[in-house]
């Protein structure tokens, strides 16, 4: 195929060169020369023939323009021409004039009618005369009827160009004739105006046709054409992309135009969009939109094979055997259990086998295990301005498919976003863009179409990352593959363990993401997380002595939730002895003793619980501060003389109340329960420094101006000289009350909490002193507010169950929420709080605690999002529930009551609202998995330290964190200890018996300071470093005097019978007396025969100190 082109009328070539010379014969005139004549004449008249000769060049290609005034290609073929004359004057009767090619080339200038060159004889009459030979040949072209009318241009048709060779560059003569008696003329080369033309006939081949294919992007959605052979053609003006669906295309379909001749490539979503007929309709899509038959064509065009006559190349996205569709389909994609059952409802952490179907052959497959999780934000939201607020779900609707946004040019083709509206959530593709808004297939992954409501400029677009695709590439193509999978969230949302496939084909092209079950989907049933505990030691002495070493701790780290989508948050502990006289005191070893730093002071002990426990005893084991003749005093005192450790006993007395020590405390190593009062239901125990020891600094002093007493015990608001001294969240102390700043309302004014701490409020009058408690101990007031030894091991509630390990919960079916005040008043609760009362306190909450809450009044928390809130207070409000409730609580409501890591998640508002339900647990402990305690053996009947033997069952509780419940997934596992009485031995007693003889003791501290010396003759360490005191040990070189001493000596040295070693070190000044008698255990030790004392055995014991008897 080729296209034709032509010169226009022309009578010179480019180069102004002459394509034609011109004269006439006259039979009547045969010796005679007409070449410059005007003009030329032809007749046929009796024996006057008249007969025009020209002599025409075709120009050569390169000399030639056509009508557009372009050079002609390269490759043009000669294809026809015409020539023109122009009438002088009209013959007299209709003709038609012939030319015939000179069989000999005429001299123009000298051509007759008797020579045709002047000089060699012819005779050029049409006919011949039978004798001389006709001077023509073949028939070259021809006029039309030529009639008396006629005037202007006559245009003559050629034949026999092809035989005779004729083509760009040829020259060859015409003679003319007219057969009819007549005469007329036509205007010569000479004439000025109306010179004789040529028009040249020229055909351009197609262009060779380029060879293309289709080529996908990474992913396969969308792709390119590739232009893997370009047309080569010098002509080349432009190509033509066309697409069509089906397996044909044409020049026409779809068309884009491409002027750079040059490209290798263009993106198949470049490609113009074409309308999609049918329910629903779709105004605009891209080729590769739908899983559909395609077919593309590159036409080359130059500048005259073009539009439909342009080189087609072969056409992309057909198959040996027809039209295939380019990108492949899913049909199915199911879950099996190992039965090879479909299964739709797998368990958690059970193993399932997906199974991937289609009708065609796949050769990769990629999944996404998580569709949520790979969902980011688009940063483009829905257009209301537009589309108003709502999207149809009808498909016969026109809006259908129309997704109003606020950037559709930033969605692509095949994005699956995701949009969520009050009606529900909807995943849609991306199929086309149109003016205004997004065309979108609807009802993808798993959902239907929703009738979307509500819809507004904040309606945010989300769109899965297809870079969170994981591909694998199969051995071979197949139409089925199978692969395992293991779900490890449980839910039974269908988004939550959302699973999609996606396959590509040989060519790579990708199928779009097909949900697994299709819109059914997978939902994963709940499952209880799983308990370890362990514990330090089986094996656990007694707390006789008070110190770490008879401490033991249990651990739930090696536990796990079960689901990747679950974490722990909640771990609690219980016991159970075996012998009603065996008490553990849970935590009893984690003290705070920062707030000696500034002196020893007397601390307090205080219960929690309701009721009067007048049986609950405890021991406090620890350092404490003397004077000279013992007596306890604090160690800023002048009288001051040494520390030693001690034990103290103290009986808690009525509840919230202050039981205070007698010794002034250093440091507090152990805080054991004895006894536990029958009437403890699981009460907190709080061990705080004495307030009346408390360091304060002065600040203001109090400025009410009021008629007779200034300061009222039922006022909070308090007017003082200056307030700048004060912010929220300190402690003031006024006498011997401690109040809590809750706000510094003016230069002069501060709201505080009367009687804060379990202290009493009292009246004031002007000129009192508002002191500050330093801000260090303000923080540290608390020695330990874990502390509890009675256990509801028994307990089928498990809040009550586990209050023992510091779990505390309140479900409340009626609270108030004070926004105003940031209070919370409990006005019932449910048997499934930790005790079926309104008290905070004996519900196992104290001041200081963080809780984490969920309530109907949503705004303050939800079980999927809770909110915290740190307690400040607790109170008994004026009509309490029942009396004696301490029923509300006052919530931190200034950042700076809060820790800097509490800043971080705790809030400080609530919002209003009665009779409401809320879910209280205590949280600031909930995370941590390990707890401590220490055991006594104690006989409450007749208030003696046992010591028996007994077994006591430890059981530890984990909690997930489920979205619908704080307690709901929970495993509990236990292990057992045994409680053991200490076995010591006492020197001095062996001594006193006679059965040893101690020669000599050493005591030594190592390890302790160490130093630097400089070279050169500096005498003293340019530093030293006393991170810590170092070993305490003892060398003890005695006689053994008698066969029981040597049975007990022997078994001091052999290790398993004795706990601890004691010894005495006396007074300097009163050698009988002891100052000190150290516990000490066993490094190493010898005995040795002499035979000096053949009677007598000698042993040298070393022995690592580890503190000092206390009973």
């Amino acid at each position: 195929m080729s296209a034709q082109g032509n010169t226009d009328w022309i009578h010179q070539d480019e180069s102004n060169n002459a394509i034609f010379t011109d004269t006439f014969i006259d039979e009547a005139q045969p010796t005679l020369n007409f070449d410059t004549g005007n003009p030329i004449l032809l007749d046929s008249t009796g024996n006057n023939v008249q007969a025009i000769i020209q002599d025409v060049t075709i120009p050569a290609k390169d000399e030639l323009v056509d009508s557009n005034g372009n050079p002609l290609p390269s490759d043009a073929v000669f294809s026809k021409i015409e020539l023109r004359m122009h009438l002088d004057s009209a013959p007299s009767q209709d003709c038609t004039v012939y030319g015939f090619l000179l069989a000999k080339a005429a001299v123009i200038a000298n051509v007759t009618w008797n020579a045709n060159d002047g000089t060699s004889a012819w005779y050029p009459d049409l006919f011949g005369d039978g004798t001389n030979a006709i001077v023509h040949t073949d028939e070259i072209c021809r006029s039309p009827v030529i009639g008396t009318g006629s005037s202007g241009y006559v245009t003559f048709t050629f034949s026999n160009l092809s035989k005779n060779k004729i083509e760009f560059g040829s020259n060859f003569q015409i003679i003319y004739y007219v057969l009819s008696s007549t005469q007329f003329s036509f205007d010569s080369i000479e004439d000025s105006s109306n010179k004789p033309n040529l028009k040249v006939y020229f055909r351009k081949p197609l262009p060779d046709p380029a060879t293309i294919s289709l080529k996908p992007d990474a992913y396969g959605l969308n792709g390119t054409i590739e232009i893997e052979k370009a047309t080569i053609d010098k002509d080349l003006q432009k190509y033509h992309l066309a697409w069509d669906t089906g397996n044909t295309v044409v020049q026409t379909d779809n068309t884009y135009t491409i002027t750079d001749t040059g490209i290798k490539s263009v993106l198949l979503s470049d490609l113009p969009q074409e309308a999609k007929s049918g329910t629903p309709a779709y105004t605009k899509r891209w080729p590769l939109a739908f899983n559909e038959t395609l077919s593309f064509a590159l036409f080359s065009e130059d500048s005259f094979n073009t539009g439909t006559g342009s080189a087609k190349s072969n056409v992309a996205g057909m198959a040996a055997t027809g039209a295939i569709p380019i990108r492949p389909g899913i049909s199915t994609f199911k879950s099996y259990n190992a039965a090879g059952a479909e299964d739709q409802t797998p368990a958690i952490g059970e193993e399932m086998t997906l199974t991937i179907a289609d009708t065609k052959e796949f050769t990769e497959f990629g999944v996404l295990f998580d569709v949520e999780a790979s969902l980011i934000d688009t940063g483009i939201t829905w257009e209301d301005d537009v589309g108003g607020s709502t999207m149809t779900n009808t498909t016969s609707n026109a809006a259908y498919t129309k997704l109003y946004n606020s950037d559709p040019d930033g969605l692509l083709l095949g994005d699956m976003l995701k949009i969520t509206s009050g009606a529900g959530t909807e995943f849609m593709k991306v199929v086309g863009h149109d003016s205004g808004f997004t065309v979108v297939e609807r009802a993808q992954m798993n959902t239907a179409a929703v009738n979307h409501t509500g819809l507004a400029d904040t309606t945010k677009i989300y769109k899965i990352n297809y870079d969170d695709v994981i591909f694998t590439k199969l051995k071979s193509a197949t139409p089925i593959h199978s692969f395992k999978h293991t779900f490890t969230k449980a839910s039974t949302d269908v988004h939550t363990n959302h699973v999609a496939v996606v396959i590509k084909n040989a060519s790579g092209f990708a199928s779009d993401l097909k949900s697994l079950n299709a819109t059914v989907g997978i939902t994963v049933a709940e499952s209880n997380p799983v308990a370890r505990i362990t514990s330090s030691r089986t094996k656990v002495p007694y707390a006789r002595y008070g110190d770490r070493t008879s401490n033991v701790s249990f651990s739930l780290t090696n536990s796990h939730a079960v689901g990747s989508n679950r974490q722990l948050v909640n771990y609690g502990y219980s016991y159970e002895p075996t012998s009603s006289n065996t008490v553990a005191t849970a935590n009893a070893t984690l003290n705070n003793n920062a707030i000696f730093d500034s002196g020893s002071k007397r601390v307090s002990l205080i219960s929690t619980g309701s009721g009067n426990l007048g049986d609950s005893t405890w021991r406090i084991f620890g350092l404490a501060s003397f004077d000279s003749s013992d007596s306890a005093i604090a160690d800023m005192e002048p009288a001051f003389s040494h520390y030693k450790y001690v034990s103290e006993q103290i009986t808690v007395g009525a509840r919230l109340t202050h039981t205070l020590s007698t010794n002034y405390w250093k440091n507090i190593e152990n805080v054991v329960c004895e006894e536990i009062d029958t009437h403890d239901t699981g009460n907190r125990f709080l061990l705080m420094a004495s307030t009346a020891s408390l360091n304060t600094s002065s600040a203001s002093t109090l400025n009410e101006g009021d008629v007779g007493v200034d300061l009222q015990v039922s006022e909070t608001g308090v007017t003082v000289v200056d307030s700048s001294y004060y912010e929220a969240g300190d402690i003031v102390k006024i006498g011997t009350e401690l109040c809590l700043v809750e706000s510094v309302d003016t230069s002069v004014a501060i709201i505080v909490r009367r009687g804060y701490l379990f202290t009493t409020a009292a009246t004031y009058n002007d000129g009192q002193s508002i002191l500050l408690v330093d801000r260090d101990e303000k923080d540290n007031l608390f020695i330990n507010r874990e502390l509890r030894a009675k256990s509801n091991y028994s307990s089928a509630n498990l809040a009550t169950k586990y209050m023992w390990g510091g779990f505390a919960q309140i479900i409340a079916d009626d609270i108030d929420f004070d926004a105003t005040y940031n209070l919370m008043y409990l006005d019932s609760v449910t048997s499934a709080s930790s005790i079926n009362n309104e008290d905070w306190y004996d519900n196992g909450f104290a001041i200081g605690d963080i809780i984490k809450v969920k309530s109907n009044e949503t705004a303050n928390g939800t079980y999927a999002a809770p909110k915290y809130y740190k307690i400040m207070d607790i109170r008994e409000s004026t009509n309490p529930p029942d009396s004696g409730d301490y029923d509300y609580v006052y919530l931190a409501e200034h950042t700076n009551m809060l820790t800097d890591d509490e800043k971080l998640y705790v809030s400080t508002s609530i919002t209003g609202g009665t009779s409401k339900t809320a879910d209280i647990i205590r949280y600031d402990n909930a995370g941590t998995p390990t707890i401590s305690c220490s055991l006594y053996n104690y006989n409450a009947g007749s208030n003696v330290y046992v010591g028996t033997s007994d077994v006591i069952k430890f059981e530890g509780i984990v909690i997930d964190d489920d979205t619908t419940s704080f307690i709901l997934n929970n495993a509990t596992d236990t292990t057992l200890v045994r409680g053991v009485n200490v076995s010591t031995l006492d020197l001095d007693t062996l001594a006193s018996n006679g059965d040893i003889a101690i020669s000599n003791y050493r005591i030594a501290r190592s390890g302790g300071a160490s130093a630097t010396m400089p070279l050169g003759d500096r005498r003293y360490p340019i530093s030293s470093t006393n991170s810590r005191l170092g070993t305490v040990s003892m060398n003890v070189q005695l006689r053994i005097l008698t066969q029981a001493g040597y049975r007990q000596i022997y078994s001091l040295i052999e290790g398993d019978r004795y706990d601890y070693v004691f010894l005495q070190s006396n007074d300097v000044d009163t050698p009988t007396n002891s100052y000190k008698s150290f516990r000490m255990k066993v490094n190493s030790g010898e005995i040795s025969k002499s035979t000096d004392l053949s009677s007598q055995y000698t042993a040298s014991l070393n022995l690592l100190i580890l503190g000092e008897e206390i009973t």
